[in-house]
């Protein structure tokens, strides 16, 4: 499976805009939910790859540029800059991220966190099976 952008559903009222993500569209159960924020400046995050766990990330402020590579070598290039859209990747994905100054990036993954899930070196990542 590749990544891929969700446009999340949108209420609209008065009082502003609510979206919201839920089963069937949200492709596994949610375990664990993080955020990273208060950037000063721009700042290049990630630099790793997860070999079980899925995730789903949301801009929830801000601008936000993902590149992720699988390990065929194959790239996938992503702008997220609203709270009503969202980016689904499966496991196997080296992930960058370019976090804007003032962005707020919400994190949705399908597994509780594993020391050993996690693989920070890229050439490890482009040879493991």
């Amino acid at each position: 499976m590749h990544p891929f952008i969700l446009d999340l559903d949108t209420v609209q009222s008065k009082g502003g805009k609510l979206n919201y993500l839920q089963h069937p569209r949200l492709p596994f159960e949610v375990k664990r939910m993080y955020w990273i924020y208060d950037f000063q400046e721009a700042t290049w995050r990630g630099g790793h790859s997860h070999t079980r766990t899925e995730r789903v990330l949301i801009c929830m402020h801000g601008v936000i540029e993902v590149k992720l590579e699988n390990r065929e070598g194959k790239n996938f290039n992503f702008h997220l800059d609203s709270p009503a859209r969202a980016l689904y990747f499966p496991k196997n994905h080296w992930i960058d991220i370019k976090c804007g100054k003032g962005a707020v990036l919400l994190t949705l993954a399908s597994t509780s966190f594993e020391d050993d899930d996690q693989e920070n070196n890229y050439k490890t990542f482009l040879t493991s099976a």
